[in-house]
């Protein structure tokens, strides 16, 4: 079984945000939408219970020009859960190009990197709960 409910989705393009959170809704996941670290971390903070996974956004851009806002939004966030002593089990790196960045960015933390296009991957993770 599952044990993932909650989900954290942390991701400055609302367009992955709001259908990401959709889909998970529908497959039976609570889900915890925030556009910016400090979002996330004041979310979490208020939470009774932590999320148990965490899809955050390699980098966040500014939505209207594109321009690169912060080059460490995952690392951030994860070492704000390690800093909590938050269980960062199911934190995956979520990205649309998949850069060597990337690649080494998940290595240092040691998660793993989810594309926001590979629907294989992300169903594996998380499975419609109703087909469970």
């Amino acid at each position: 079984m599952n044990k993932i409910q909650t989900v954290l989705i942390l991701d400055d393009e609302e367009e992955f945000l709001e259908g990401t959170s959709e889909l998970l809704e529908l497959y039976g996941y609570f889900t915890i939408t925030c556009k910016n670290i400090e979002e996330a971390c004041e979310k979490i903070k208020q939470m009774d219970q932590p999320p148990d996974a965490y899809l955050a956004d390699a980098i966040a851009r500014d939505p209207e020009t594109g321009v690169v806002l912060d080059f460490f939004t995952a690392k951030k966030l994860f070492l704000y859960l390690q800093k909590q002593k938050l269980n960062t089990e199911n934190f995956y790196i979520w990205t649309n190009h998949l850069s060597d960045e990337d690649i080494e960015l998940a290595d240092e933390l040691g998660v793993k990197i989810l594309n926001k296009t590979d629907w294989e991957y992300f169903k594996a993770i998380f499975p419609d709960k109703d087909e469970m």
